[in-house]
């Protein structure tokens, strides 16, 4: 339950006196008024008020409840059926968006999103006549329904149990390896085994041996080691960094396919700007990426610039990862996350929800 504002007295220049106090509920109305009066007064005014910017749509509208003292009438406080019915506040995001040329009010709302031009586009088109009409609040909320739309209709691809995980270098994709091996083999009771192939190129082990060794997971270096391995036990394979354009991803394309790798799992990290996450999935597509895990997300400060990448490719969002945890920092819900954090009030970098170009 959220704790109700104090009391505060409305100033009049007569009698009855006034009181107003903002709460969760009219439960906690009751509560906090039979604390401070008993059974007098009566309740004169009951609104429904929100917070400003766009993060009030994530939140539970409060009431502001105004009791009278001392008045020759009574409402009883305790019987909230009595009230006056709650009246909407207006809202900051509440204002209708003018309709002039181009909607620019509208789409600076939805870049204050951090929505990109040609998302914004699409939005727009589907919502049709009604973008001149809805106010920003009503834009806003048929903007997330959209995306929350978008993200739950797209098919899902099952994972195999031959994986490996391909990224270039810095993007994390050791550690998101080691976040779902840590979650399926504690979590899920799964039976494991890793290899890690250098692939022509310098792939130091040392952090990866040990963290195997503490889940009692065998690591291998030659895949001659893995044919043992039976059809129920998940196999992880971690290559080198990729470098785009690569002419040896032929070859690593080859390879995969001959050790019947059927998970292929891109790892991107979400903190670069968009011209470089869409490289790395075409890379992606080169290596014929099914899954995609996004990282470094404790150092994203434009959220809204994945919807794009998470919506409009062949890949599927697996998991964000966030810190250098290697058994946590996951969110599975990769649309449930971004939306909220889309949609937040709160901004890390402490810039509210001003338009970004």
């Amino acid at each position: 339950m959220s704790t109700p504002s104090p009391v505060q007295p409305m100033i009049e220049s007569g009698r009855p006196e006034r009181y107003r106090l903002v709460v969760g509920s009219a439960a906690e109305a009751v509560e906090a008024l039979r604390d401070r009066f008993g059974t007098r007064g009566r309740v004169v005014s009951v609104q429904q008020v929100g917070g400003s910017g766009f993060g009030w749509l994530l939140k539970k509208p409060r009431l502001e409840v105004v009791v009278e003292i001392g008045s020759g009438k009574k409402t009883p406080v305790a019987d909230p059926e009595t009230w006056p019915k709650p009246v909407r506040s207006p809202s900051p995001a509440s204002d209708p968006v003018p309709t002039g040329s181009g909607n620019g009010a509208a789409e600076a709302v939805l870049r204050a999103l951090g929505l990109d031009r040609v998302m914004i586009e699409r939005i727009r088109v589907d919502l049709g006549d009604q973008w001149t009409s809805l106010s920003k609040a009503e834009i806003v909320t048929r903007t997330g329904g959209w995306l929350r739309d978008q993200g739950r209709s797209r098919p899902s691809t099952p994972m195999g149990n031959r994986r490996v995980f391909i990224g270039g270098c810095g993007a994390g994709k050791t550690t998101a390896l080691c976040k779902l091996l840590a979650r399926e083999v504690f979590v899920e009771g799964r039976s494991a085994a890793v290899l890690k192939l250098d692939a022509g190129q310098p792939n130091a082990s040392d952090g990866l041996a040990a963290f195997c060794e503490v889940l009692g997971v065998p690591l291998f270096r030659s895949p001659v080691e893995t044919e043992e391995i039976d059809d129920e036990t998940i196999l992880y394979l971690d290559l080198p960094g990729t470098t785009p354009g690569d002419p040896s991803d032929v070859t690593v394309c080859e390879n995969l396919d001959r050790l019947g790798i059927d998970s292929r799992i891109l790892v991107v990290n979400a903190a670069y700007d968009g011209d470089l996450i869409a490289e790395a999935l075409t890379t992606g597509d080169q290596f014929g990426a099914t899954h995609v895990v996004y990282t470094h997300l404790d150092e994203l400060r434009r959220w809204g610039k994945l919807w794009p990448f998470v919506l409009h490719r062949r890949v599927e969002p697996l998991f964000f990862s966030s810190g250098p945890n290697l058994a946590g920092d996951m969110e599975d819900d990769p649309v449930s996350c971004l939306l909220n954090q889309t949609f937040t009030e709160r901004r890390a970098d402490g810039g509210g929800t001003s338009p970004e170009s």
